[in-house]
């Protein structure tokens, strides 16, 4: 669906491809880049529609996974801090 919803957006068919976007995070295994792009292309393609709401409750989505990233690099830093302590 990601490929679909790439060339429904060149193609300036934003609700094609908000749909095809929103299908890709339902229905195929996506890893937490792949996720974090989705959202942010959602995130963009929302504004532009102006469905601030949507927008907005895919912001906090995208946040919440930056924070879980932020919080596993800090796990690894004192995981590797560690080994020299």
């Amino acid at each position: 669906f990601q490929a679909e919803g790439q060339e429904a957006r060149q193609k300036g068919d934003k609700r094609g491809a908000i749909r095809l976007f929103e299908l890709s995070l339902k229905h195929e295994d996506v890893t937490p880049v792949e996720k974090q792009e989705t959202f942010e292309i959602l995130c963009e393609l929302y504004f532009e529609q102006k469905d601030f709401t949507r927008c907005l409750k895919t912001g906090v989505k995208l946040k919440a996974i930056y924070k879980d990233d932020q919080d596993n690099q800090v796990k690894k830093l004192l995981q590797c801090t560690s080994l020299f302590l």
